[in-house]
Order: structure tokens, then C-alpha cells, then sequence
């Protein structure tokens, strides 16, 4: 999960294997999770399908977490961010937290390194979150 902490300005356009859960029209389930701190909903999420029979489309706002699963066996994934990168500002949210308790599609997800070393929410400073 991918809060939109320091976003960059840029279209993307990345392509995933299937059962692969990644922070990023064929098949997946596009979650995001309300990361803002004074919100009556703070750590709970929202998933969706998207796919190319309903055409759906989903806003992840500044103080949302944004992950995704996909579903099919190759996935373009197209999206935009609203300012400049900052490595140094990247965060992440563990996938499988369970104080969120996501329900993710597949029983033997594929997770990047990288992913599986994120905190679960509760465990990151309150000054990243919004």
C-alpha cells in the first residue's frame, strides 16, 4: 500500500503478472485506504474491480493508501500523481496488515521484497500520515 505522500508529476504506465500485489485494461482490485488521522474512517478501505467490461475508474486522494492485486494474466496499469518525486519521501503500508484486515482476491500473492518490509499502519509516525 502507497500513501500519496509527495507524489510526482507524471503519467505510468507499469505492467503486472497475475496473483502479484503491488503499490499500481484487463483484470485487477484497485483498494485504497483512508490514512488521515482526524477522519472518522482512518484504516478502513475501499476495493473495486476494474477491468475493461465496466470501464470503472477510481480517485485516490492525497491521505489515501493505494494498492492493488491483479487479477489476469497481464495488467497495463495507467496512472497519474500531482507533484514531483521524492525517494526519500516513498512509504509504505505492509500489504497484509491486519488491523486493516484486506480482503485481497488471491490465497498466494506474488510481493516484492520491498513490500514485505513496509510497517502495518499503527507502527508508522503519525508525521507521514495526514
Amino acid at each position: 500500500m502507497y500513501p500519496t505522500l509527495n507524489p510526482e508529476i507524471r503519467e505510468r504506465l507499469t505492467q503486472s503478472r497475475c496473483n502479484e500485489i503491488r503499490k499500481l485494461f484487463d483484470l485487477k482490485e484497485d483498494v485504497a485506504v483512508d490514512i488521515r488521522t482526524e477522519s472518522a474512517t482512518f484504516g478502513q478501505w475501499f476495493g473495486v474491480i476494474l477491468n475493461d467490461e465496466n470501464h470503472f475508474q477510481l480517485f485516490i486522494p492525497k491521505g489515501f493508501a493505494h494498492g492493488f492485486c491483479v487479477l489476469s494474466e497481464i495488467v497495463d496499469f495507467h496512472y497519474k500523481c500531482s507533484d514531483y518525486y521524492n525517494p526519500k519521501a516513498e512509504q509504505g503500508i505492509l500489504w497484509s496488515d491486519p488491523s486493516l484486515a484486506i480482503k485481497w482476491p488471491v490465497h498466494a500473492p506474488l510481493i516484492s521484497t520491498k513490500d514485505k518490509k513496509y510497517n502495518c499502519l499503527k507502527n508508522i509516525s503519525s508525521e507521514l500520515l495526514f
